[in-house]
């Protein structure tokens, strides 16, 4: 499995695991090679929103922040552009050399191994790691935060539906395709309804 790969499911598991207080989104990650997929994730997935929360904020007589904070983001994640798009192969040959004449009891002791490095664990520790100490947030609060995120998802799956189903009620509207296939699934959704066994009751 490739590197970035690994990375997104240790971070969104981890996030996801240990959600922050204020969680505002379901957390997401996804690492891409190609800069108009990021461009327009970014601009579908953060611009979008953003704005769009921002100007109900300000309807409802707060302070628009959401598109500072993803312009702050996305400053911050270009600054890493040159070391995320490019790879380099280091050649150290020095310690091969010292495992190989360190005894065991040092190995243990001074193990330098980045092999046996558990980077599931790593990235647990990291994550928690920044919710104590960089966003000073308690452990206790982690329950009511698990709570808040599940909300969250439970929003987005209600407006992930009701998006497709009116997509896809224009759609049924102005295609005869989709009206035949409509027809088709529903039809096929019938067929198998009806012929699954009858579940009864004894006496």
């Amino acid at each position: 499995m490739p590197l970035f790969h690994i990375l997104e499911r240790y971070i969104v598991s981890n996030v996801t695991k240990m959600p922050v207080e204020n969680i505002f989104r379901v957390p997401y990650c996804r690492f891409t090679n190609s800069s108009l997929c990021y461009k327009t994730l970014t601009f579908a997935d953060h611009i979008i929103p953003a704005y769009l929360f921002d100007l109900w904020t300000r309807v409802m007589g707060g302070k628009p922040v959401l598109a500072g904070v993803y312009d702050k983001l996305h400053r911050a994640i270009s600054s890493l552009d040159h070391f995320t798009s490019n790879s380099w192969e280091f050649v150290s040959e020095n310690p091969a050399k010292l495992s190989e004449i360190m005894h065991a009891e040092d190995k243990k002791a001074f193990s330098y191994d980045i092999k046996a490095m558990q980077w599931e664990k790593y990235w647990e520790n990291y994550v928690l790691g920044t919710k104590q100490y960089v966003l000073k947030e308690e452990l206790s609060g982690l329950p009511d935060a698990r709570k808040r995120l599940q909300r969250l998802r439970l929003i987005q799956y209600l407006l992930n539906a009701t998006l497709f189903l009116l997509v896809w009620r224009l759609l049924i509207a102005r295609t005869h395709f989709a009206r035949k296939l409509w027809q088709f699934v529903v039809g096929l959704s019938q067929k198998f309804v009806v012929g699954l066994p009858k579940v009864t009751r004894s006496p």
